[in-house]
């Protein structure tokens, strides 16, 4: 999705933290805003009840703003009422801001130390009211420190700070100053505050009902907020986030497009009927999104703890899933990808279907746990995974130990080096054979191909070329496969293959796993922009292996005379049945001057399961999968192919 701003929200943008305000009030409400660049924020937040001045009538928009009084500010905006009764060594029962200070602490934003102390009166600087709001809005602290890196003091920020410091400023809530700082270590005055609290929260909604327009679209500038429950948004385009923080019932969005992200740090029940965004993150306990009609939400987030409630993802249009910690995740519904990222998962797919289930290193230790009727595609073992209950799994690939699976798939890849339990058996890969290709002498056997293009092109137009050739004066010396060709059909697919037969040591009716490693000759910068996509990044590597040859054929049943490959290798940046990718054609460096430099990709992690036939012969090939509409000219430097095959312990 891109993100369109209009021109007036492009300006608050760009503007710094003391930039005035679109006027939302007529008049100061407190006698000492006269005529402060915060006075119609001040007085729209004081209509809505949300700040109190001091008994002598006063605002003190420029006095320094502090802890008890942030904590005060955000309970009213979230509605939080619950208190934490824990024991606290420098909060007096009597202070007018004990119950503040204890509803922050239950909310998860504030903690004590480990004396029990909270310093309610000290003064907040910027990184430390960052941390507190970016805590209470549930944010996925997702940004990283290079965010920092647009200010010349942004090294500056104490080390516990800098996420949130980062993730508050990707979103345009805490700005630098026109020196060019961020000031994380500065100050904050009650007039800063409030306008970066009403950045972050943007429109709020803090009484039930029903909001937007019956038919047609209407367009909301910048971010907005739900804290209560009973709340339906409906035909809104909504240009920053979305953050829902109500802590029960139930929210629906109707016809509902958020440019941002939708952050749900609220225990509610989620409905999306219609809602287009290109991500949404669950960090709350007992969170509940369901998704229906058209509805598609790009990216997933869900953050849990073990012993939590747990997070519930049901419906249609959820693109990829991503989970970080031990929580529990239920799943019920159909879901492109699931990734287990981080954090011993528990998953529960109670009914459904799954496209495919990654585990990642980081996340070994993980269940799956499929429910009688659920359905996964193909389970990607990286790490150690224990997989129960009576739902069907089409493929298994392991790349791990520690991998149990309970039923058995119709398909099941093992690296070579790893075992797992499939079934109640153990199945190991080993290494049949390997194979490797510099092209000193020759060939070597390799032969070049293309297609994703009319069966009529013209020659002059696509200039294909394939060959074998000194590789570029920068690489040193060596020779390569080189291979080129200009892309004027928005796709073209250009290739080298090999047959690999007896004579390499190929058997007749086996299965193998077949992992690829190329060394590929790119002069594509990253970054860099080009008709139908970047001339790096567009133009998608991939790696396969067939039981049959991979070759130019025409698309049946195509009046235009389509030539596609003869066996599945997906399209573009998707995946075939005989392919998968392991990068794209930009360079690692970054060097902008179109020089050659060496990238090394491979499919070590997602093998490739190909059965021979009676002849005995396997077809292996490596290619570029191209939507950039432009030349593109590589060199493969070196291929090593490495089989394997499975025995069962």
């Amino acid at each position: 999705m891109r993100r369109h701003l209009s021109a007036a929200l492009i300006c608050c943008l760009v503007a710094g933290i003391l930039a005035p305000v679109a006027a939302m009030a007529s008049e100061a409400p407190f006698a000492d805003l006269a005529g402060h660049w915060a006075a119609a924020l001040v007085a729209d937040w004081k209509a809505q009840h949300l700040i109190t001045g001091y008994p002598d009538g006063s605002f003190g928009p420029e006095r320094p703003v502090t802890r008890a009084e942030l904590c005060a500010l955000l309970n009213r905006v979230l509605g939080l009422t619950e208190a934490d009764g824990g024991p606290l060594s420098d909060v007096p029962d009597t202070a007018w801001y004990a119950a503040d200070i204890r509803r922050a602490i239950a909310a998860g934003y504030l903690s004590p130390d480990e004396d029990g102390a909270v310093a309610p009166e000290a003064e907040l600087t910027r990184q430390e009211l960052a941390a507190m709001l970016a805590l209470a809005l549930g944010l996925p602290f997702e940004a990283g420190a290079s965010t920092l890196q647009q200010w010349i003091d942004g090294d500056e920020a104490g080390a516990e700070f800098v996420e949130a410091l980062a993730e508050l400023a990707l979103r345009g809530v805490i700005r630098g100053f026109p020196d060019g700082t961020i000031g994380a270590t500065q100050g904050t005055t009650r007039a800063q505050a409030v306008t970066m609290l009403a950045r972050a929260f943007g429109q709020m909604y803090r009484t039930a009902g029903q909001y937007g327009p019956a038919a047609g679209q209407s367009y909301l500038g910048g971010s907005a907020t739900i804290t209560v429950a009973a709340v339906t948004l409906r035909n809104l385009m909504i240009d920053g986030d979305l953050h829902i923080t109500a802590a029960s019932g139930q929210i629906r969005l109707v016809g509902v497009t958020v440019y941002g992200e939708i952050i749900v740090s609220g225990a509610a029940e989620v409905q999306l009927d219609g809602v287009n965004a290109r991500a949404l993150t669950a960090t709350s306990a007992g969170a509940h999104v369901h998704a229906t009609g058209e509805t598609f939400i790009g990216r997933t987030l869900v953050k849990t703890a073990a012993g939590d409630a747990g997070v519930r993802l049901g419906g249609n249009g959820f693109d990829v899933v991503v989970v970080d910690g031990s929580g529990q995740v239920q799943l019920d519904g159909s879901f492109v990808r699931v990734v287990a990222r981080r954090g011993a998962a528990n998953l529960v797919a109670a009914g459904g279907e799954i496209g495919s289930v990654v585990i990642m290193t980081a996340a070994a230790g993980s269940k799956l746990d499929l429910a009688a009727g659920a359905r996964l595609g193909e389970l990607t073992a990286l790490g150690g995974v224990t997989v129960t209950g009576g739902g069907t799994i089409d493929r298994v690939g392991v790349a791990a130990n520690g991998v149990v699976v309970g039923a058995e798939p119709n398909d099941v890849v093992v690296m070579p080096g790893f075992e797992a339990s499939i079934g109640g058996r153990t199945v190991a890969g080993e290494v049949a054979l390997r194979l490797e290709y510099d092209f000193a002498g020759g060939r070597e056997g390799w032969d070049g191909g293309f297609c994703d293009l009319p069966a009529d092109y013209d020659p002059e137009m696509y200039d294909l070329e394939f060959g074998h050739r000194d590789l570029p004066a920068e690489l040193g010396t060596g020779k390569g496969l080189f291979i080129g060709g200009t892309n004027r059909s928005d796709d073209l697919f250009m290739f080298v293959k090999r047959a690999l037969g007896q004579a390499e040591g190929v058997l007749p009716n086996t299965a193998y796993t077949v992992q690829i490693e190329i060394d590929l000759a790119t002069n594509a910068p990253a970054g860099a922009v080009g008709v139908g996509g970047a001339p790096g990044e567009a133009v998608f590597v991939k790696v396969g292996a067939a039981p049959a040859e991979p070759r130019a054929v025409p698309l049946a049943g195509d009046p235009n005379g389509q030539l596609v490959l003869s066996v599945d290798k997906g399209s573009q940046n998707d995946e075939g049945r005989y392919a998968v990718q392991v990068g794209n054609a930009a360079k690692g460096s970054d060097d902008w001057d179109w020089s050659y430099e060496i990238k090394t990709m491979a499919n070590s992690s997602r093998a490739i399961l190909v059965t021979t036939g009676e002849d005995g012969v396997l077809w292996v090939f490596a290619g570029t999968d191209s939507g950039f509409e432009g030349r593109t000219e590589l060199y493969y430097a070196r291929i090593a192919v490495t089989l394997g095959t499975m025995v069962t312990r």
